[in-house]
C-alpha cells in the first residue's frame, strides 16, 4: 500500500472541508430557495387567482345588466346585436321567434329557442356553458312579459383570452362551470402540479377558478439558482485551496528541514557534523534538539564503528576474488537472461496480436450478421410498400374515374330540376294571375298558387346550394390528384430503399472477405509463437548451468562469511546501544 505523507493528508482534509462546504452549502440552497420560490409563486397565484375572480365576476355581471338594460324591437335584433357585441340575441315574442335574419319560419329551428324561454319561467336565467362553433357560450334569458322577452348568446373566448393574457410563467389556469364545462384551460399534463382552487359566483352558480404551480418550473429555476451558487462557491474554492497549499508549505518548512535529516541518516549519508537549528521551543523545537543530541550520540558510535571496519577490509579482500568470478557468471547469467526477457517480450507480443486478431473477427463476424438480419428487413419493408402503394394507386384511380362520371350525371339533373323549378315558378305566377281575375271563386287557388311558387323558390336555392357543393367535390378531386402525386414520390422513396438494400448487401461482402484475411493473421502469428517458445527453452537450460556455478562459488563465501562472524559480533555490540524496536 501507497504511504500517504502528512502534509498530503492535511491537504487532502482542507480540501474535503471545502468540498464539504460546498456541497452542504448546495443542499441548502437548494431546499431552502426551493421553498421560497414555491412560497412566492403560491402568493402570486393566490394574489392573481382573487385578481381574476374579481374581474371574471364583474364582466360577467357587466354583461347580465347590459343585457337587462337593452331592449328592442322585432326589427332591431341585428342593431341589438351590433350594439352590445353579443354573440347573438333572439327575440321571443307571443309564439314567434326573430334572430338577426327576420323571423324564424322553421318550427324545428324555433323549438330551441322557445324551450329556452319557457325554462327561464318568467326570470331571469343564465344557462350552463356549452360549445358553440368551438368556443365556450352561455345565454342570458331576459323576459320582458309573460309572452316575450330576449335571449343573449355571450361568448366566453374573451374571458380566456383574458386569462392567456394574465397567466405568469410556472403557472397555470382553469376555469370551469358548476358542470365541469371547460371554459378556459392551458394546463400541461404530465408535470407536477401543486392545485389552488377559487369559486366565481355566477347568478347563484358557482364556478371553479383553479389555479397550479408547476414544480417541475420551479425546481428548474431552484437547480439554475443553485448551480450559480456552486459555481461562485468553486471558484472561491479554486483561490481558497491554493492559499491553504501556501500557509500549510510555510508552516511545513522547519518538518520539512528535519525529515530530509533524518532522511540522510537512514539513507547512510548523513553528515554527523551537522546540526538542526533550534529557533523556537515548542514541540517542534523539543523535536529537533532531541534529535541532535542523537545525531551527537551516533557521531561516537560511528568512530568505533569505523575502526571495527578496518578488521573487517582485511578480510573483505579475500571475498574480492571470489566476487570477481562471481561478477562474471553474473554477467554470463545476465546475457541468457536478456535473451530470456526478449523471447518472452516476443511472446507476449504474439498473444497479443493473435488475440487482437481474434477480437476483430469476432467483431466482423457480429457486423456481418447484423448488416445480413439489416438487408433482411430493408428489402421487406421495400416490397410491402411496393405491393401497398400500388393498391392505393389503383384504387384510388378508380375512385377519382367513378366521382368525375357521378359529378357530372348530378350536374346534368341538377340543370333540369332548375329549369323544372323556374318553370313551376312562371306557371304558379300566371295561376295567381288567374285566379286574381276569377275573384272571390279563385281565392282558394290563388293560395295554393302561392304555396307552388314559394315551393319552387326554395326549390332552385336548393339546387343552387347543390352546385355549390359539386363545386367543392371538384376541388376535393384536385386533393385527390395531388395524394396520387404524393403516392409516386412514395414509389421512388421505395427505389431508394432498394438501393439501400443493394450498398447493404455490399457491407457484408466487405465484412466476409475482412473475416477471412484475419484468419490468415491469426494462423501465421501463432506459428511465430510456437518458434518462439522454443528459443525460451534453450535460454532456460543456459540458465539453469549457470545457476549451479553460483552455488558452487556460494559455498565459498560461506566459509569467509564464519570468520566474519567474530569480527561483526563487536559490530553487534555497538549497535545494541540503541533501541531499535
Amino acid at each position: 500500500m501507497k504511504k500517504v505523507s502528512f502534509k498530503t493528508k492535511l491537504l487532502a482534509i482542507v480540501v474535503a472541508i471545502i468540498c464539504v462546504t460546498i456541497f452542504t452549502a448546495y443542499v441548502s440552497a437548494n431546499f431552502y430557495i426551493s421553498r421560497y420560490i414555491y412560497h412566492s409563486d403560491s402568493q402570486v397565484i393566490r394574489t392573481q387567482i382573487d385578481s381574476i375572480r374579481s374581474v371574471v365576476e364583474g364582466k360577467l355581471k357587466d354583461n347580465i345588466v347590459l343585457a337587462q338594460s337593452t331592449k328592442f324591437s322585432f326589427y332591431e335584433v341585428k342593431q341589438a346585436i351590433e350594439k352590445t357585441g353579443f354573440k347573438d340575441a333572439i327575440k321571443v315574442a307571443f309564439g314567434m321567434t326573430i334572430n338577426r335574419d327576420g323571423a324564424i319560419k322553421d318550427p324545428k329551428e324555433a323549438q330551441p329557442y322557445m324551450d329556452i324561454f319557457k325554462q327561464a319561467n318568467g326570470e331571469l336565467t343564465i344557462s350552463d356553458v356549452f360549445i358553440d362553433d368551438g368556443k365556450p357560450t352561455i345565454t342570458i334569458t331576459v323576459p320582458e312579459d309573460k309572452d316575450s322577452g330576449n335571449i343573449f348568446y355571450i361568448d366566453l373566448s374573451s374571458v380566456g383570452d383574458m386569462l392567456s393574457a394574465m397567466s405568469i410563467d410556472g403557472s397555470y389556469l382553469e376555469l370551469t362551470d358548476d358542470k365541469q364545462t371547460q371554459i378556459f384551460s392551458n394546463k400541461v399534463e404530465g408535470h407536477d402540479l401543486t392545485p389552488l382552487t377559487a369559486t366565481i359566483n355566477v347568478a347563484g352558480k358557482e364556478w371553479k377558478l383553479n389555479g397550479y404551480i408547476d414544480n417541475d418550473y420551479i425546481q428548474n429555476d431552484t437547480d439554475t439558482l443553485n448551480g450559480s451558487i456552486t459555481i461562485a462557491l468553486v471558484i472561491a474554492a479554486i483561490i481558497l485551496i491554493p492559499i491553504a497549499i501556501l500557509l500549510i508549505n510555510w508552516v511545513f518548512k522547519p518538518i520539512i528541514l528535519l525529515r530530509n535529516l533524518i532522511g540522510d541518516l537512514a539513507n547512510g549519508n548523513g553528515d554527523l557534523t551537522h546540526r538542526l537549528k533550534v529557533d523556537s521551543k515548542d514541540e517542534l523545537g523539543m523535536i529537533a534538539d532531541g534529535i541532535n543530541q542523537f545525531i551527537e550520540n551516533l557521531q561516537n558510535m560511528m568512530r568505533q564503528v569505523r575502526e571495527s571496519t578496518e578488521t573487517i577490509s582485511q578480510e573483505i579482500a579475500q571475498l574480492e576474488q571470489q566476487t570477481d568470478s562471481n561478477s562474471q557468471l553474473l554477467q554470463s547469467h545476465s546475457q541468457e537472461i536478456e535473451l530470456t526477457v526478449t523471447a518472452v517480450n516476443e511472446m507476449s507480443s504474439t498473444a497479443s496480436v493473435v488475440a487482437e486478431n481474434a477480437a476483430n473477427t469476432a467483431s466482423q463476424t457480429e457486423a456481418t450478421n447484423s448488416e445480413a438480419e439489416h438487408s433482411k428487413e430493408v428489402v421487406q419493408r421495400a416490397v410491402a410498400q411496393v405491393g401497398a402503394l400500388a393498391e392505393e394507386v389503383e384504387e384510388t384511380a378508380q375512385f377519382i374515374a367513378d366521382m368525375n362520371t357521378h359529378t357530372e350525371e348530378i350536374g346534368k339533373l341538377l340543370g333540369e330540376i332548375g329549369g323544372i323549378a323556374e318553370q313551376t315558378n312562371l306557371l304558379a305566377l300566371n295561376a295567381a294571375i288567374e285566379a286574381a281575375r276569377a275573384g272571390d271563386q279563385g281565392r282558394g287557388f290563388a293560395v295554393v298558387a302561392d304555396e307552388v311558387r314559394a315551393l319552387a323558390s326554395r326549390t332552385h336555392r336548393s339546387t343552387e346550394d347543390i352546385v355549390q357543393m359539386l363545386d367543392r367535390l371538384r376541388a376535393g378531386t384536385a386533393t385527390v390528384v395531388s395524394s396520387m402525386e404524393s403516392t409516386r414520390n412514395s414509389c421512388r422513396t421505395t427505389e431508394e430503399s432498394t438501393a439501400v438494400v443493394v450498398s447493404s448487401l455490399d457491407k457484408v461482402t466487405t465484412s466476409v472477405n475482412e473475416i477471412n484475411d484475419l484468419s490468415i493473421q491469426i494462423a501465421t502469428s501463432a506459428e511465430e509463437q510456437s518458434s518462439v517458445t522454443e528459443d525460451i527453452n534453450r535460454s532456460m537450460v543456459a540458465i539453469r548451468e549457470v545457476m549451479h556455478t553460483i552455488n558452487d562459488n556460494g559455498d565459498n563465501t560461506a566459509e569467509t562469511t564464519r570468520r566474519l562472524i567474530t569480527i561483526n559480533q563487536q559490530l553487534l555490540v555497538i549497535v545494541n546501544k540503541f533501541k531499535i524496536e
